[in-house]
């Protein structure tokens, strides 16, 4: 059995239409409509930097996943190498904004381009794995992800970032996002 959970009904719809049992819930203030040690698999990809509360989700993933269960949560890091080059040069970090309308402001690149991510939280490799052990989870292994990039820049700077992404990848705590397994 499949299931999915978010916070737009049309989202929620359109997973019901491909035979997954979806619920539409804002996983900031509601519970989880599962009963305790449910699942055998939770996987939270690119959601915990969008909560206002994300102690609430570990919370309600602990409480579903059976003690014997596995976890995957990803989310972006701060601390990964586009964000520390941006820093250097003065720019805005990625997964930051300074204007929940215009999050492009201040960012190298992308700053003319609507960049619609919403973060509300930014993680390091570091606070995401206390953050995970305060939760109880025991982390199995974290890894770096290489993320895919903006072919709208020019062809030597697209190969470069390329290069740099996946090398950076072996390395969590400088990679530009971080996926735990717990």
């Amino acid at each position: 059995e499949v299931f999915g959970i978010d916070i737009s009904p049309e989202a929620a719809a359109v997973a019901s239409e491909k035979g997954i049992e979806a619920y539409q819930l804002d996983i900031d203030h509601a519970a989880l409509p599962f009963e305790a040690d449910y699942f055998d698999l939770v996987y939270c990809g690119e959601l915990i930097e969008h909560l206002f509360d994300p102690d609430h989700l570990l919370e309600e993933i602990y409480r579903v996943l059976k003690p014997t269960g596995i976890c995957i949560i990803s989310t972006p890091n701060l601390a990964g190498w586009p964000n520390r080059f941006a820093l250097l040069l003065g720019y805005q970090p990625y997964p930051t904004a300074a204007s929940p309308r215009n999050e492009g402001v201040g960012k190298l690149f992308i700053r003319g381009v609507e960049d619609p991510r919403g973060n509300i939280r930014v993680l390091t490799a570091r606070a995401f794995k206390e953050l995970l052990k305060m939760h109880h989870f025991r982390i199995r292994e974290m890894v770096g992800c290489p993320v895919t990039i903006n072919a709208q820049q020019p062809r030597i700077l697209l190969s470069f970032v390329r290069f740099m992404d996946q090398f950076m990848a072996r390395f969590p705590s400088l990679s530009t996002r971080i996926i735990a397994v717990l």
